[in-house]
């Protein structure tokens, strides 16, 4: 009994400290407006990957803030590519939003992101880390 309850004490320990995603604190901009502390999470699985925003605003008078996911995106070594990805908010694609030719860097604690979003320049630039 005692050998078991080991055994699940150790399996849920090791899923506990299992990583859930690089998590990632930067500026998102878009167009001339700029969202700054915004927490990001890239999950990798192979050579794809989940982009998530947390709490962002895409637009100063904007009431409400959102978590956006851009999925399928490519990673080839330290580069993270798309050359098409409608974002999704609340399980809703958004197609207005469209993010073209997405390209970018994960480095060293670093991710750097470039794209265009519904015709706009739009750009992520994170350390590694957690908001405070």
């Amino acid at each position: 009994m005692k050998k078991a309850s080991l055994l699940v004490l150790g399996i849920a320990l090791l899923l506990a400290a299992a990583p859930a995603g690089a998590q990632y604190v930067g500026t998102m901009a878009i167009g001339s407006y700029a969202d700054h502390n915004v927490e990001a999470t890239l999950r990798v699985s192979g050579q794809q990957a989940t982009l998530t925003l947390h709490r962002v605003k895409f637009a100063r008078m904007m009431p409400v803030r959102v978590d956006m996911q851009l999925s399928g995106l490519r990673v080839q070594g330290d580069s993270v590519l798309a050359a098409r990805v409608v974002p999704m908010s609340k399980g809703k694609p958004y197609e207005k939003y469209l993010v073209t030719v997405l390209r970018g860097r994960c480095s060293a604690g670093h991710l750097t992101l470039r794209a265009t979003m519904g015709g706009k320049p739009w750009s992520y630039d994170g350390r590694a880390g957690r908001s405070q």
